[in-house]
């Protein structure tokens, strides 16, 4: 299983073929967390989405899964929604945006990793065209 470092923090990538693997449920034990159902549902459900990479964070007593997106070859946090333009009120599809604090629990500086994403341009409403800066939007999975 690959892992990375992003913001100062260890982040496992498990593809699939790893998530039943006796490496990936001894690590999750370690954490002593065992809720494997939420852990998989959770898995699951970001291994449908297009361009996203799963990354999970384990600490005694919690797992967190997060959505990670390449964005000129550097890894970035964010948070899958449905994003509603606050221009012309239209769903533009499912988006990411990096402007959730829980994303960053155990950076070393979250304020730093925050910023750092927070800084990538806005996508514009894919009906009114009008920048989504409201959520911060800067994935669409239809790209």
């Amino acid at each position: 299983m690959k892992v990375i470092s992003l913001d100062n923090q260890e982040i496992r990538l498990p593809e699939k073929k790893d998530w039943y693997s006796d490496e990936f449920v001894t690590l999750f034990k370690s954490w002593k967390n065992y809720d494997f159902e939420s852990l998989y549902n959770r898995l699951e459900k970001y291994s449908n989405y297009k361009g996203i990479t799963i990354g999970v964070i384990g600490y005694p007593g919690r797992c967190i899964t997060i959505a990670l997106i390449k964005i000129a070859g550097e890894y970035h946090r964010i948070h899958i929604e449905n994003v509603i333009c606050n221009h012309c009120n239209k769903q533009s599809g499912v988006s990411g945006t990096p402007g959730v604090w829980e994303l960053y629990y155990g950076c070393n500086n979250t304020s730093q990793a925050m910023k750092r994403s927070m800084a990538l341009p806005v996508k514009s409403c894919i009906h009114c065209g009008k920048p989504l800066k409201h959520r911060h939007t800067i994935w669409f999975e239809n790209e």
